[in-house]
């Protein structure tokens, strides 16, 4: 089978990172073809040896439209009409383990369309952070890259792209696919939200922000609302339980923390408020949903 992976890597500095190395590597024994795209920078040379070493591409673009710019910009310059399989990855999140039975899951059900995860956020769709596009579906996504091209405002790319390519495909016929799929119509993002819950269920990969303190101030404020507890020592833990020897220690530790005691306090000040305001919103909506329900009833 003959399979090209796009992955796209925002990290920060110009050394390579471990998290992204590991993440790559094991890419690599998936795909016959691997493409690594960043912004515009310059790479030190054990950086280039290294990709050269593990025949990996490495594509410098100029960053715009986010993750779906760059992968429009290499459906320009690769063929992927002659591929089995199509990748789309970028490194938002952290892989920690292998990816063995994610891909012996998406070679034993053969969906058209896969991600780890769906979303009922704005309407259902599979989360864009790790696509497979598998042979049937790779003409329609193309199809829908050239008819949208590159959308610079990043809330009208969540609904072209994030929410809305899912759903062209499924009115296309098309079958889509999660490894980990959420219960329906959960809201939120489920790869915060749910992500203890994934972790124990064999998922293989923890969401980069959880270790990157503070977050964008709205979307993290919604999160912890909805539940989300946005300190990363419970992550680590569960993600050591989950695979003991094999735990990537290296990889982590480039992500020990290093706000001062004041932001700390504030952050943590911030999210007392924010979690027990969210946990009484959301014991009101239950009660007034139970008295509806009794009114109904009556």
């Amino acid at each position: 089978m003959r399979s090209i992976c796009f992955f796209c890597s925002y990290y920060t500095g110009n050394k390579l990172p471990e998290y992204v190395k590991f993440y790559l590597l094991e890419l690599k024994k998936h795909f016959s073809e691997m493409i690594m795209v960043t912004n515009e920078k310059e790479m030190p040379i054990n950086d280039i040896a290294f990709l050269k070493d593990n025949e990996i591409t490495h594509k410098p673009v100029v960053n715009e439209g986010y993750d779906f710019g760059m992968y429009y910009k290499m459906f320009k310059e690769y063929n992927i009409i002659n591929y089995d399989r199509v990748g789309l990855i970028n490194d938002s999140c952290i892989l920690f383990k292998s990816l063995d039975g994610v891909f012996e899951q998406i070679d034993n059900k053969r969906a058209d369309y896969y991600s780890l995860t769906d979303s009922y956020e704005i309407r259902y769709h599979l989360q864009s952070y790790f696509i497979i596009i598998n042979k049937k579906a790779i003409p329609f996504v193309l199809n829908y890259f050239n008819s949208n091209g590159i959308v610079k405002d990043f809330w009208q790319l969540v609904q072209v792209y994030e929410a809305g390519l899912s759903n062209y495909l499924l009115n296309s016929g098309l079958t889509l696919e999660a490894c980990y799929p959420v219960k329906k119509n959960r809201k939120g993002n489920p790869a915060y939200l749910d992500a203890k819950y994934l972790i124990k269920e064999g998922f293989p990969v923890v969401k980069k922000k959880i270790f990157l303190l503070p977050y964008q101030s709205k979307d993290w404020n919604t999160l912890v609302m909805q539940g989300f507890v946005p300190y990363s020592r419970p992550y680590i833990k569960l993600i050591q339980k989950m695979t003991r020897a094999d735990f990537p220690a290296n990889i982590f530790s480039e992500f020990i923390p290093g706000k001062s005691l004041w932001n700390r306090i504030k952050f943590t000040s911030k999210f007392i408020f924010l979690y027990i305001f969210g946990f009484l919103w959301r014991m009101l909506a239950i009660g007034k949903r139970s008295v509806i329900k009794s009114d109904n009833r009556n």
